[in-house]
């Protein structure tokens, strides 16, 4: 291995951006973006001038106190070599406009964060491999001096790189960037974690799609119409996949348009769980939820930029917290559209405001269609949740009374089907649609709502069957406030304490007069026929609730009475089955003894 002579042949150009690398103008994960960005385009660059791209999968791999990312890609010869170690001048800035770093930043990105790298690199019929040098610890403690002002950028960078030449096949093509020794413990923990750099190629980076994701060949098909590319990345060996959730059966997809020129596509899933009201996507750590913002494969920012409810110079949007109903990417097309150097959100020209601007409309339009939708479907999943529990009852066979269940039945009752239903198909049709996929959305609710529906009002009369009491099912209004039972309000009738005898009343029922004040009651008795008196079995066809008014008291019947005293015994007595059975009879005799 031999040294090869160089020099930097310009002064003071790039010394700012030395000074904001070293101030740490990216965070550890736009580092990793950085090196796996220059693996990404040399893949790029190899398909360019061969066809296809490189069989092998870009690798980052992890050896004590080091990070390796290794690509297949063109590799370097060696007036490359010298030109990507200049500050600020990219060895791609005159080819392919599908490569990503055009900045010229990217060998440097780990100044502030690693204390060297060393860079290996082959290009296809070369017969020579490359290494560049650099000690960035050096570097940055001459930027940290106070000899920084008015700086000499040869004389900082030169004595601090060096550039080697050694023998290789001619066949090989391969660049290896390797990043020591992180400066400082908290970098160690994030940039030498396999798990965290996982996590960063997952979200960031143009990985494959996960296999198992329900709409992976909608998407797979929607890359390749709009030519955006994907790449294999293995860390550890292991391969890192873009996951998105798979609790959805819509893929919406459609384009922005500046000026009537299209400047970005996108698509979108959105949230369809199976059991909630609720449209967001759970949040997790297994999977891409909201709006991502991406440029030649690489995300820009994090999920949903740009969306703030206001922002200076942009129209005002109330996207509040609908765009975390979806999932998906808003790829740029326009290559004119160019990111900050940091790439973690657009410059500040004016072509980019007016992208931002028309980004922003789309959000707005995108909520506004949603918050309509949004109530017609809370409207489904009611129903969905009504038709659910009758089924299940209806397929047991059987019910049993718990506060659960008689507060499902009390809701079905309270329900106004053709109402509520009605209101929400008015409220869906006020939004514009802007979107085709979200009106079919749209039309698939009202269908699912009408079946789910009819389910509810066929199975009905079966669940009568199982339920006592339990009356007609009314389409636009209840049908009456339901009679309950005696063990009404406990949680499991089957659990409840001995239940209370079944005296006979004596040769009379007691009946009270109404046209009395309550203050003034005046009791008679009249004969009638003994009756067996059941307090778990209420007769229908009085209403107990609904009979006391400020009027007075209506006729009530004994075993409406007795069945309370029954309910408010076992209620307060549960554990005590014979102060049960002693003070309803004392009740019992009372009533009896003074007809009221």
């Amino acid at each position: 291995m031999r040294q090869i002579e160089d020099d930097f042949t310009i002064e003071n150009i790039g010394a700012s951006l030395l000074e904001e690398l070293a101030r740490g103008l990216y965070e550890p994960a736009t580092v990793l973006r950085e090196y796996i960005q220059n693996a990404v385009d040399a893949h790029r660059d190899y398909r360019n001038k061969y066809g296809d791209l490189p069989d092998q999968e870009i690798l980052i791999e992890f050896d004590d106190d080091d990070i390796r990312i290794i690509d297949f890609g063109i590799g370097m010869e060696l007036a490359e070599v010298k030109d990507v170690k200049s500050i600020a001048i990219s060895s791609k800035r005159n080819r392919s406009s599908d490569l990503t770093g055009r900045k010229g930043v990217g060998i440097w990105s780990g100044l502030n964060f690693f204390s060297k790298v060393h860079i290996k690199t082959s290009k296809k019929g070369v017969p020579n491999a490359y290494i560049i040098e650099i000690n960035f610890a050096a570097i940055l403690k001459h930027l940290n001096s106070d000899q920084v002002v008015n700086m000499n950028i040869k004389e900082v960078v030169a004595p601090n790189y060096a550039i080697f030449e050694t023998e290789e096949a001619s066949d090989k093509h391969y660049s290896i960037v390797t990043l020591s020794a992180p400066i400082e413990v908290e970098y160690r923990k994030q940039l030498l974690d396999p798990q965290s750099v996982k996590k960063v190629v997952a979200d960031i980076c143009p990985c494959r799609v996960q296999p198992d994701f329900i709409k992976r060949q909608d998407l797979l098909d929607w890359y390749t119409e709009n030519d955006i590319d994907q790449f294999g990345i293995k860390v550890n060996g292991e391969e890192v996949y873009k996951a998105f959730p798979s609790a959805t059966d819509e893929f919406i997809k459609g384009e922005i348009n500046v000026d009537s020129n299209v400047v970005a596509k996108y698509w979108l899933i959105p949230h369809n769980p199976a059991n909630r009201q609720n449209g967001k996507f759970p949040e997790s750590k297994d999977y891409l939820t909201g709006v991502r913002l991406i440029q030649k494969g690489f995300v820009l920012g994090a999920a949903n930029p740009y969306s703030k409810d206001t922002m200076e110079g942009y129209i005002t949007i109330r996207p509040q917290s609908y765009l975390d109903w979806y999932a998906g990417e808003i790829h740029i097309l326009d290559e004119s559209l160019q990111p900050t150097l940091a790439r973690n959100e657009l410059q500040s020209t004016e072509k980019e405001r007016r992208f931002i601007n028309q980004l922003r409309q789309f959000y707005g339009d995108l909520t506004t269609d949603t918050r309509e939708v949004a109530s017609l479907r809370q409207t489904m999943w009611k129903i969905v949740k009504f038709n659910t529990f009758i089924q299940e009852v209806v397929d047991k066979g059987e019910y049993t009374e718990t506060k659960k269940n008689e507060a499902i039945i009390d809701e079905i009752l309270d329900f106004k089907f053709a109402d509520n239903i009605r209101a929400a198909e008015t409220s869906a049709k006020k939004a514009n649609y802007s979107y085709k996929a979200l009106k079919t959305y749209k039309n698939r609710l009202l269908r699912d709502i009408k079946r789910e529906k009819a389910e509810i009002f066929d199975n009905w009369s079966a669940l009568q069957g199982l339920v006592i009491n339990l009356p007609d099912l009314s389409d636009s209004s209840n049908a009456g406030k339901r009679v309950k039972t005696v063990n009404e309000g406990t949680e499991n009738s089957a659990s409840q304490a001995t239940p209370l005898p079944n005296p006979v009343v004596g040769p009379s029922v007691n009946t009270v007069n109404t046209d009395t004040p309550p203050n003034s009651l005046n009791t008679q008795s009249q004969p009638a026929p003994s009756v067996q008196l059941q307090p778990a079995a209420i007769s229908p066809n009085v209403q107990v609730i609904t009979d006391i008014t400020s009027e007075g008291f209506k006729t009530v019947d004994l075993n409406i009475v007795m069945g309370i005293v029954a309910e408010v015994l076992t209620e307060i007595l549960s554990n005590e089955p014979e102060r049960q059975k002693k003070y309803y009879n004392q009740i019992l005799e009372q009533i009896k003894g003074s007809g009221s």
